[in-house]
């Protein structure tokens, strides 16, 4: 098979990845790794630390609706599932990772624009209609509020 012509493919150096664990973040993974591949660039993991916004302040404190392993310790949580999306990173590729603490969409777009990002590839939780209505849409937000290039992967 013959390879891309890419001098005609828009050249990312730097790509970010949002991770959450889902399905759509370990493809949206495989999306940069390709890119990256096509262009030499870097890949930058983010994973964000939250509390559920569902759920009221005093009863995350108490532990409803927060996984046993964030409430204990959410930094190793954070790292781990770091840990665990770099290995779908192959070696050649340059990889960084990070963690940042607060609500993903804002999160993101702003660690983003702070560290001068080409592009975001962020997966889909590919929510239908009415629930995306009820529950937001991060993808959406990045889309939205985000000043680099953004691909949705679903």
């Amino acid at each position: 098979m013959d390879q891309p012509d890419t001098k005609s493919c828009i050249q990312y150096k730097q790509i970010l990845v949002p991770i959450d664990g889902s399905e759509n973040s370990c493809r949206a993974i495989a999306a940069a790794v390709d890119m990256a591949e096509l262009s030499q660039a870097t890949i930058s993991i983010l994973y964000i630390l939250t509390f559920s916004q569902q759920t009221p302040l005093q009863k995350q404190i108490h532990g409803d609706k927060v996984p046993h392993e964030v409430r204990s310790n959410p930094v190793a949580f954070a790292k781990s599932m770091l840990k665990d999306a770099g290995k779908l990173i192959p070696k050649h590729i340059r990889r960084r990772t990070y963690y940042e603490i607060g609500e993903p969409g804002i999160a993101i777009t702003d660690f983003a624009q702070r560290n001068h990002y080409d592009v975001i590839v962020i997966g889909s939780r590919g929510l239908n209609f009415l629930s995306g209505i009820w529950q937001g849409s991060v993808s959406k937000y990045v889309t939205a509020n985000a000043q680099c290039s953004v691909l949705i992967i679903k």
